[in-house]
């Protein structure tokens, strides 16, 4: 299962929503095996990797420098959110993930 849900999702990129918040498009999810420029599943550009960690950083998830690779303390950060958001804390980016950090980043 990924994001909380019941596994349903796909893997997709991570696309830019509203405000520039790190989200996805159609049931995408980012997380488990390094693969791409990003290190996220599907060749997932830096750029989105970078703005999730800034985002996860001033919220308070996110406690090292900011480089745009999808690891093992991204995941971590990931994981910490989604606990404190009720999600399952799987380290996998998803579109319930997106949602709650969109809503919270305001």
């Amino acid at each position: 299962m990924s994001d909380g849900s019941d596994g349903s999702e796909g893997s997709s990129g991570l696309g830019s929503g509203r405000g520039g918040t790190a989200s996805f498009g159609a049931g995408g999810t980012v997380g488990a095996a390094p693969s791409g420029p990003g290190g996220a599943i599907s060749g997932l550009d830096v750029a989105p990797v970078r703005r999730l960690q800034a985002e996860l950083a001033r919220l308070g998830y996110f406690h090292h420098a900011v480089t745009s690779y999808y690891g093992t303390i991204t995941t971590r950060a990931v994981k910490q959110f989604q606990r404190a958001a009720g999600l399952n804390p799987d380290g996998i980016w998803g579109p319930r993930s997106a949602a709650v950090l969109a809503s919270r980043l305001g």
